[in-house]
C-alpha cells in the first residue's frame, strides 16, 4: 500500500485547524512501523529508555507491533514517502502546530476542561510517536538535514522553545558529534574536577556549534530573560538529555541478565531433536549473542559519552554566571520559568533529567547556582497552581520529577553524614547550599523540609477539597507518585487521609470515586511509617519526655531562648497543669512555622 495519499490528506487537515484525522496517521505510525505510545511504563522500563539505542529498543519491544518488527520494508517505506516532497517537515510543524492551538479555538472554548486537557495529551502523543518514528527511520544525518533548527522552529512556524528543543534536540548533538574525536579506549567514570586527562585549552568554553546555537536562539527570548538568565547556561539544559548525565547501569545489567537467561533456556530446550528444530535454536542463540554484544559495546560508549559530557559541564560552569549582573534569586526564578517547568511537562524522562540536572550542577559547585533556592522555589506557593493546570499527562510526569527531588531530599533528612558530604562536598566547597556564605546545618535542612511538606499538604488539601475536577484527578495522580515520601508527619497524614475517604465515599465521577479508593490504600499501606513533628525535625526547645505529645504543635522560633523549658515534676508560675483528657491539637491553615533558617535563604537570595 502507497501512504502518500493518506499523508497528504492528514497534512490537508491539519491546515484547516482539524485535528481528528491525526488518529489514521496513529494507526498508521502503528501498523506500518509498530510505533506505539509509550504509555504506563514502569520505573524500570524508563530508567531504561535513559540508555542508548540497543538498550531502548529492547525496553519498547514488548509495545512494538511484532509484525512491524518482523518487516521492515513497511518502516522504509513509510519513511521513504514521508521523505518525498518534504512531507515530513511539513506534518512535523503542522502536528505541533496543532498541539499548540487546538485549546484556543473557538469551537472549543465551551468545552469542559477536562475534555480540553484529553485533546491536548492525545496531540502530544502524536507527535512523540511522530518523533520516534523520524528518529527510527532517518539516519542522524538525515534527520537533522529534514528538521528546521530552534531558531527556525521558534521564529519562523512559532512553536514554543520547550517543543521546538524538544524536536531539534537530536539534530544539535548530531552536528556536535561531527566536531568531537574523543580518544581512549579505557572507561572510567569520574568527577571533571578529579581528571587528569583534560581537554585541550580552547579561547572559548563552548562547543562552537553550540555558539552558533546560541546566536540563533537569542531573540527567541527577550533581553529581560538573558539579563536574569545565563543565554548559555539556557541552551547546556535544553540541548541535553538524560542519557548524556545518567547512565542506567541497573537497566544495562537487567537487561543483560535477561538475555543470558534465554540462551540458558534455549541450551537446555530438547522440545525439537529434528535438525530443523536445531537449525532455529542457533539462529535464535545466535541473535541473543548479538544482541548482547551489542548491547556491553553501547554500555561503554555510554559511559564514555557520560564522561564527556561531565567534562563539557566542568569546563562551563566557571562561565555561566560569571557577569556582576546575575542575581542569585533572579537566576533561580528565570530557570524555574523558562527550563524545569517547562521541560518537566513534556515526558517521563524529561522530568527525571530535570531533577539530576539539578543534582549534578549542584554536585559541579556551580557558582550563584543557589541549589536550596531552586528547591524552595518548587515548593512554593503556587504549587497548588501547577497542579491544577497541568493535564493528566502533565500530571503524571510531575508527579514523578517531585518523586525524585524528594527521593534526594529525604535521603539527606535521614541521614547527616550524607547531607554534609553531598550537600557541603567533602572539602566544604560547594555553594549550592551556603547561605550568607555559610554551609546550610542539617538541623536547618530538616526544618526547611518541614516547611516544604507543609506547602505541599496545603496544595494538595485545596486540590481535593476542590469540586473541580482537574484539581481532584491531578492531585491524586500526584500523590500516588510520591506516597512513599509524602505524608512522612503523622498529622499531615491523617488530614491527607481524610480528604481522601470523604472522596472515596461520596465522589459521584466514578473515575474519581476509583482512583481515590486506590489511593487510600497507598496511603494507609505508609501510615506506619509517619513520624511525629519531633522526630522529623529538631524542635527548638524539646520537651522533657513524659511530657511530648504525638503531634505537637509548631512553635516560633526562638522560643526555647526566651522560655526555659521546666524540669519534670516541676511547673512555672502561672501555668496551668496538663490534663490527659485534652483533644489532640490538629494544625489548621493559619498555622505557621516561622522558622529563622527559612527567612534567612529569602533573605540571602535577594
Amino acid at each position: 500500500m502507497d501512504p502518500a495519499p493518506i499523508l497528504e490528506y492528514v497534512a490537508r487537515q491539519l491546515k484547516r485547524n482539524r485535528s481528528v484525522e491525526l488518529v489514521v496517521l496513529q494507526q498508521l505510525m502503528q501498523s506500518m512501523a509498530g510505533v506505539n505510545p509509550e504509555a504506563n511504563l514502569n520505573d524500570a522500563q524508563l530508567q531504561g529508555l535513559a540508555g542508548g539505542e540497543v538498550l531502548r529498543k529492547q525496553i519498547l519491544k514488548v509495545f512494538r507491533d511484532p509484525r512491524a518488527e518482523e518487516n521492515s520494508a513497511t518502516t522504509k517505506t513509510l519513511t521513504d514517502t514521508l521523505s518525498h516532497e518534504n512531507l515530513a517537515t511539513v506534518l512535523l510543524i503542522l502536528i505541533a502546530q496543532e498541539r499548540q492551538t487546538c485549546i484556543f479555538r473557538l469551537e472549543e472554548s465551551s468545552a469542559p476542561l477536562k475534555v480540553l486537557a484529553n485533546l491536548f495529551d492525545e496531540i502530544h502523543v502524536v507527535l512523540s510517536q511522530y518523533l520516534d518514528l523520524m528518529k527510527m527511520g532517518f539516519t542522524p544525518e538525515r534527520f537533522e538535514e529534514v528538521v528546521p533548527s530552534v531558531g527556525a522552529l521558534c521564529l519562523k512556524f512559532g512553536i514554543d522553545p520547550p517543543v521546538a528543543w524538544w524536536i531539534y534536540r537530536l539534530g544539535v548533538k548530531t552536528r556536535m558529534k561531527k566536531l568531537e574525536t574523543p580518544d581512549g579506549d579505557d572507561i572510567e567514570m569520574k568527577d571533571p574536577t578529579d581528571s587528569t586527562d583534560s581537554p585541550p585549552e580552547k579561547k572559548s568554553p563552548w562547543n562552537p556549534i553550540l555558539e552558533k546555537v546560541i546566536d540563533e536562539v537569542r531573540p527567541v527570548l527577550s533581553e529581560q530573560v538573558w539579563s536574569k538568565l545565563s543565554i548559555s547556561f539556557y541552551v547546556t539544559f535544553w540541548q541535553l538529555e538524560i542519557y548524556d548525565i545518567f547512565v542506567p547501569m541497573e537497566a544495562y545489567q537487567a537487561e543483560t541478565n535477561r538475555i543470558m537467561a534465554a540462551v540458558r533456556t534455549l541450551d537446555l530446550d530438547r522440545s525439537d531433536p529434528s535438525l530443523a528444530g536445531q537449525a532455529i535454536k542457533r539462529k535464535k542463540r545466535d541473535e541473543l549473542m548479538e544482541t548482547h554484544s551489542r548491547l556491553s559495546a553501547e554500555l561503554k560508549l555510554h559511559i564514555r559519552d557520560h564522561n564527556l559530557a561531565r567534562r563539557r559541564l566542568g569546563a562551563e560552569k566557571e562561565h555561566w554566571f560569571s557577569d556582576d549582573q546575575f542575581n542569585q534569586r533572579e537566576v533561580t526564578d528565570t530557570f524555574i520559568q523558562h527550563c524545569v517547568f517547562p521541560r518537566v511537562m513534556l515526558s517521563p524522562n524529561d522530568a527525571s533529567f530535570c531533577s539530576r540536572f539539578i543534582r549534578e550542577v549542584h554536585k559541579m559547585g556551580t557558582p550563584k547556582f543557589q541549589t536550596i533556592g531552586v528547591y524552595d522555589s518548587i515548593f512554593g506557593r503556587g504549587l497548588g497552581t501547577v497542579i491544577f493546570i497541568c493535564t493528566q499527562r502533565e500530571a503524571e510526569n510531575y508527579g514523578r520529577f517531585l518523586k525524585e527531588v524528594l527521593t534526594d531530599l529525604h535521603s539527606w533528612h535521614s541521614d547527616r553524614t550524607l547531607y554534609e558530604r553531598e550537600a557541603h562536598g567533602n572539602a566544604k566547597n560547594l555553594v549550592g547550599f551556603n547561605v550568607k556564605g555559610q554551609p546550610f546545618d542539617w538541623e536547618d535542612f530538616r526544618k526547611i523540609l518541614y516547611k516544604w511538606h507543609k506547602t505541599l499538604h496545603t496544595a494538595v488539601k485545596n486540590c481535593l477539597s476542590s469540586k473541580e475536577y482537574m484539581h481532584i484527578r491531578n492531585a491524586i495522580v500526584v500523590l500516588k507518585h510520591v506516597v512513599d515520601f509524602f505524608p512522612a508527619v503523622d498529622w499531615i497524614g491523617r488530614t491527607v487521609v481524610e480528604k481522601v475517604e470523604n472522596l472515596a465515599k461520596g465522589e459521584k465521577r466514578e473515575d474519581l470515586k476509583i482512583a481515590a479508593m486506590t489511593l487510600l490504600g497507598m496511603l494507609k499501606k505508609r501510615e506506619k511509617d509517619w513520624m511525629i513533628v519531633a522526630s522529623f525535625q529538631k524542635s527548638e526547645a524539646p520537651a522533657p519526655a513524659t511530657m511530648m505529645k504525638p503531634s505537637p504543635t509548631p512553635t516560633p522560633a526562638g522560643t526555647g531562648d526566651r522560655q526555659a523549658s521546666p524540669a519534670p515534676g516541676q511547673q512555672q508560675q502561672g501555668q496551668r497543669s496538663l490534663n490527659p483528657m485534652t483533644k489532640e491539637f490538629r494544625p489548621s491553615n493559619s498555622t505557621r512555622l516561622v522558622a529563622n533558617p527559612i527567612e534567612v535563604i529569602r533573605m540571602a537570595g535577594r
